[in-house]
């Protein structure tokens, strides 16, 4: 949510200020490195967004699941 105010161009304290959110706190997350389910999760949702886009937006969850395990060969989650 800092992030995306910050590309709006809201600067970066008073982000934090009115989020209630430790300027220190914000910057030791943002450093962290992404753990493999984060990174698998953003992965995932690149590929929703590309079945989605592809099918017009046409597809609901249910034809999207079965696009993803079935025609892009992805595992259903355990």
């Amino acid at each position: 949510m800092i992030d995306r105010l910050a590309d709006a161009g809201i600067p970066i304290d008073r982000c934090c200020r009115v989020l209630g959110v430790a300027r220190q706190h914000y910057y030791r997350v943002k450093r962290k490195p992404l753990t493999q389910s984060e990174l698998r999760r953003q992965w995932l949702t690149a590929l929703i967004r590309e079945v989605h886009v592809t099918s017009r937006g046409t597809y609901g969850y249910r034809r999207v699941h079965a696009e993803l395990t079935m025609a892009m060969g992805e595992p259903p989650r355990v």
